[in-house]
């Protein structure tokens, strides 16, 4: 896989620091890059229902974000090979997902959940502690990851409401840092030993 043409030089750059530190300049700018790549390579594919480009877009950035440390880039084509291969197997498993949620769909009928007034007083004391040990997880953050999963998870705004409300200017960047933040918020849930 060829280098797009409109990559400049500094890409490789961006990599290795991306890669050592994860410089918040390098990412920004490797994120832009990596979105065009996407926008010009699935402009025109079609997704699931219920998924867009951001979407695909925001999950090879963070499956580019767990391998970055794991892969030695020696120059652009390279770089521009793997994030092919990740955007290519994303796309794969979004449609993999689909077909999964469909077949457990039809396999079994929908079941009306159960109402809220039926519930225990041991199960409201559960979601209260669970309740509790997300806000304590989510503190534990940097502030602005923090606040894009408090406004997405406890205000159920929208990725748009949200990138208005702390001052980004792309949907996308804000479906990456939840992504990003809901991965270390089940890491987090993890070692408090929750089962999540």
């Amino acid at each position: 896989m060829q280098a797009p043409d409109s990559d400049p030089p500094s890409t490789v750059l961006h990599v290795r620091r991306a890669a050592q530190s994860a410089d918040d300049q390098s990412w920004s700018a490797l994120s832009d890059r990596v979105f065009s790549f996407v926008d010009r390579r699935f402009r025109m594919e079609r997704l699931p229902d219920g998924h867009d480009l951001d979407d695909l877009k925001a999950e090879v950035l963070l499956r580019l974000f767990h391998s970055l440390p794991k892969i030695e880039i020696r120059g652009r084509p390279e770089f521009w090979s793997v994030v092919h291969r990740i955007a290519d197997n994303a796309r794969i498993d979004l449609w993999r997902r689909e077909r999964a949620r469909k077949q457990a769909a039809s396999e079994s009928p929908a079941t009306a959940p159960a109402e809220i007034d039926s519930a225990t007083p041991s199960a409201y004391l559960r979601l209260a502690d669970l309740n509790q040990s997300i806000l304590d997880c989510i503190a534990e953050m940097r502030p602005e990851t923090a606040e894009v999963l408090r406004l997405r998870l406890l205000e159920h705004l929208s990725f748009s409401e949200i990138a208005e409300r702390i001052g980004r200017n792309k949907e996308a960047t804000v479906r990456y840092m939840y992504r990003v933040g809901r991965d270390q918020l089940h890491q987090l849930m993890l070692h408090r030993g929750f089962e999540v």
